[in-house]
């Protein structure tokens, strides 16, 4: 369970964005000065969460690397967060739908939906890594298979059947 807690970060990252749109478009324009606030402070928070969830994933890989945990627990805990980042792609692509039907103001949407799609898969990517090089370094797949699945890391749809494929292959030979 403490290692899903270290996670914690990399899981709840495009999370991030949406509880912070709910309370945007919660707040009946109470006040122009407090959305100015969530606002300007936003992009500082979010920079910086976004830092704190690279070092997260970067210190997951390489304790996974170093030996910390075994192919199938780096495996499992990569199905994890892939798993967890689904119901925010779903909420992104209401977002992006959204913007297509709101014309020329929903440009802002679109863009925030890709970019956020974009760092989270870039992130959990990095955490996917690796899950590869642990199951290369342990014998499991061969060189090229690392590769090649460590790129299908960083691919929409393509990087959770990547993720359940090093479940299978680490259950095998655990």
């Amino acid at each position: 369970m403490k290692k899903y807690l270290r996670l914690l970060p990399l899981i709840l990252y495009p999370y991030a964005y949406i509880i912070y749109f709910i309370l945007l478009f919660t707040i009946n324009d109470i006040s122009e000065k407090i959305a100015n606030l969530l606002t300007s402070g936003f992009v500082v928070l979010i920079i910086g969460y976004t830092v704190l969830t690279l070092i997260t994933a970067i210190s997951s890989t390489v304790l996974a690397v170093k030996g910390k945990y075994s192919a199938y627990e780096t495996a499992k805990m990569n199905l994890a967060v892939k798993a967890w980042h689904i119901p925010a792609y779903i909420f992104h692509l209401i977002m992006f739908g959204v913007g297509m039907i709101a014309s020329i103001w929903g440009i802002g949407f679109i863009m925030i939906a890709v970019i956020v799609d974009l760092l989270t898969i870039a992130l959990s990517g990095i955490n996917a890594v690796s899950c590869a090089v642990k199951l290369k370094k342990e014998g499991i797949i061969s060189k090229g298979t690392t590769i090649l699945f460590g790129i299908g890391s960083f691919i929409y749809c393509l990087d959770l059947l990547v993720a359940i494929i090093y479940v299978f292959q680490s259950r095998k030979h655990r």
